[in-house]
């Protein structure tokens, strides 16, 4: 699937808007007295070195305090972790070894988004996290490239909802759930140095869970990493993983972006055999397949205008003509936008319905007629 260019393109702005802040926050001198309130001697400090420290999530600056500490300030990323979910990240970090957590076990899986939310049993959760993927494509407006990939992609998606039974192990389905992080591998390990590779500690599990066990032990992330296990429950629910099958649903669910002809799909489909997911895609009913078709091209022919005026701001933005912070707080709403996805409305009846018609008019985009769904107005 595509990715959302037009958010990627807000996503930018905002991080070099939180990269401009945090740089006055150091000139200022603000930034190093609030670590200084974290030292159990409130010492002074002040910068190790000029670098900023990337990951994915996360970025990180050296401090130095009187007595020859060093901290590395850890935080996230702005654009890369949106504001509603910033704070969630750093309470969820966890520090813990991976088979000492497989020996926890919990009688509901509890899955943190915007909210917590709980799960009974393996099924249900699957079920939801395909619904979720689901809700990707139908929200996200360029999510298919056309009439006819738009309709292949709702016959997979239906198929693919149908075979989740087929894929549950009935020993976990509704026990021993565990502590799951999808995005565990070497590089989340601390070892004592380069001559001596004893663990000594695991970081980046803030988005960590409770889930199902075979999640947990699913066959691939542990096969590509090469990590032996004595645990015999364990080993025994990597197996099955593999040879049911379910190793590629599990990649499935814990990527996202469940693209058809993706890796996993493909084996996940060669797994159930192609006239058996024929034969579940022609049980989808026919008239949903081209309703849904019609509705993904409005909505692709919308997106194009949108992403237009997104990229001539950004151009004013990059050029000094427009402040990042008008730019931003135009268009960031992803949460608002999401709501009129489906209607295939543009986008300047969204900054409108959040009071910015000043705005709008001083950039030059004409409005005029109201527009109920949307609470706005549109062009």
């Amino acid at each position: 699937m595509e990715d959302d260019e037009a958010i990627e393109l807000i996503q930018d702005s905002r991080g070099k808007l939180g990269e401009d802040r945090l740089n006055e926050s150091q000139r200022s001198g603000h930034l190093c007295a609030w670590v200084s309130t974290f030292h159990y001697k409130r010492l002074p400090c002040w910068l190790a070195d000029q670098n900023l420290y990337h990951g994915l999530y996360n970025a990180g600056i050296k401090v130095k305090f009187g007595d020859g500490t060093t901290w590395l300030l850890r935080f996230p990323r702005v654009g890369k972790v949106h504001p509603r979910y910033s704070n969630e990240k750093v309470a969820m970090e966890v520090a813990v070894f991976l088979l000492q957590l497989f020996k926890l076990d919990f009688d509901h899986i509890d899955w943190r988004s915007r909210y917590f939310l709980s799960f009974s049993s393996t099924t249900e959760y699957f079920q939801y996290v395909v619904n979720q993927n689901w809700e990707q494509v139908v929200r996200q407006r360029n999510s298919t490239y056309g009439r006819y990939g738009a309709m292949a992609k709702y016959r997979s998606f239906k198929a693919l909802k149908s075979i989740i039974t087929d894929f549950i192990h009935d020993e976990y389905d509704r026990t021993k759930f565990k502590i799951v992080c999808d995005d565990l591998g070497l590089a989340n390990l601390i070892v004592k140095s380069r001559e001596d590779l004893t663990v000594i500690g695991v970081v980046d599990l803030e988005w960590s869970y409770i889930g199902p066990a075979q999640l947990f032990g699913s066959a691939p992330w542990w096969l590509l990493m090469d990590r032996p296990t004595n645990d015999a429950e364990l080993s025994a629910l990597m197996r099955w993983s593999e040879h049911s099958g379910a190793m590629w649903l599990h990649m499935l669910l814990t990527t996202g972006f469940n693209d058809p002809c993706s890796y996993p799909f493909t084996k996940l489909i060669q797994h159930i055999g192609a006239d058996e997911w024929e034969s579940r895609k022609r049980d989808v009913a026919e008239d949903e397949v081209e309703a849904f078709g019609v509705k993904k091209m409005m909505q692709l022919k919308q997106y194009r205008k949108d992403l237009e005026v997104i990229k001539a701001n950004k151009a004013l933005v990059d050029t000094g003509q427009m402040r990042k912070e008008d730019f931003v707080a135009w268009e960031i709403d992803v949460f608002h936008i999401t709501k009129c996805l489906g209607t295939g409305d543009g986008i300047s009846e969204l900054f409108v319905s959040r009071g910015l018609s000043v705005i709008l008019a001083r950039y030059g985009v004409d409005v005029a007629v109201s527009n109920p769904a949307c609470g706005g107005i549109v062009n």
